[in-house]
């Protein structure tokens, strides 16, 4: 894995959101204002990388929730952390 798959557009806000907890994607759409394309394709790299698990319900409804791994939330654990940099060298505080 490299940084390409952080720099896609929402994958720093996706990562961030399932810190919390996890998400079926419609959820994670709804919640971020985020295209399906642009989620799906996160997921996928996400879960190429072993960044997120995929649970999908074997029975009705047929959810599928996305966790983060314990890798993936030392990731967004970080980017928690630059994000609170940000905003606190921010010149508008």
């Amino acid at each position: 894995m490299g940084i390409e798959v952080l720099e896609k557009k929402g994958a720093l806000r996706i990562l961030m959101e399932l810190r919390h907890a996890p998400k079926p994607i419609t959820q994670l759409m709804k919640d971020l204002g985020l295209g399906q394309d642009r989620v799906y394709t996160s997921i996928e790299d996400f879960k190429t990388n072993g960044i997120i698990e995929d649970n999908k319900m074997v029975d009705f409804p047929y959810s599928r929730t996305i966790n983060l791994t314990n890798k993936g939330l030392r990731l967004a654990d970080l980017a928690y952390q630059m994000e609170g940099q940000l905003i606190l060298d921010s010149p508008n505080k």
